[in-house]
């Protein structure tokens, strides 16, 4: 089951919002159609830090990959 986390407005590369939801042992971010949500990136969850730890380092990720992409 899904999670919803919040949403994310990255401003690297072309803007973009991606939904953050947290499933068993996953951050996964992505888009929601009305098809449902559709995975564009995901973050191995590591319980030894706390949420806002691992987003931190989930949004870093994205936006170093919305970097890349420009």
């Amino acid at each position: 089951m899904l999670k919803n986390i919040g949403q994310y407005q990255c401003n690297f590369g072309e803007e973009a919002v991606f939904y953050i939801v947290k499933s068993d042992s996953r951050l996964l971010a992505g888009g929601v159609t009305n098809a449902g949500f559709f995975e564009e990136y995901s973050w191995e969850y590591d319980n030894d830090f706390t949420i806002d730890e691992n987003l931190s380092e989930f949004i870093e990720y994205i936006n170093e990959e919305e970097e890349r992409r420009i």
